[in-house]
Formats: C-alpha cells, sequence, structure tokens
C-alpha cells in the first residue's frame, strides 16, 4: 500500500469499516510509514470524540419489545 492509497483508506480504517484484507494492507503499510501513522493517530482523536459530538436519546420503552419480537 502506498501513502496516497492510505489516505484514501485512512478514514474507513479509523472507524473499523474496511475489509479483512484493507485492514492488513493498512496494518502493515503502517509498520513502515511514520506520516501515516501520525495521520492515523490524528484520525483516531477524532474518531474518539465523534460519540461526544451527539447528543444521547433514550428510545422509548416499546422499541425493545418490538425488535425482540421482530427477530423472532
Amino acid at each position: 500500500m502506498t501513502c496516497q492509497e492510505f489516505e484514501e483508506l485512512s478514514g474507513a480504517y479509523a472507524l473499523d469499516a474496511v475489509t479483512s484484507e484493507e485492514q492488513e494492507a493498512a496494518r502493515a503499510h503502517l509498520t513502515q510509514c511514520a506520516s501515516c501513522t501520525r495521520q492515523y493517530q490524528e484520525l483516531c482523536s477524532v474518531v474518539a470524540l465523534l460519540a461526544l459530538c451527539v447528543p444521547t436519546v433514550d428510545p422509548p420503552g416499546s422499541l425493545k419489545k418490538r425488535i425482540l419480537m421482530a427477530i423472532r
């Protein structure tokens, strides 16, 4: 994997939204590229903050019951 390929994939990789093949190639690249490793660490910091950017919503009490009934 090249730096350009990693850059294109890095956002999805930081979100763990890549295929196993892409994940393996990205890991291999990161072991050899300090620049992409820094970029990845910065993205991970942003990903960690994403959950804090939206308000918590309590679903209605009946939701669990409806989901379990749909599964059956």
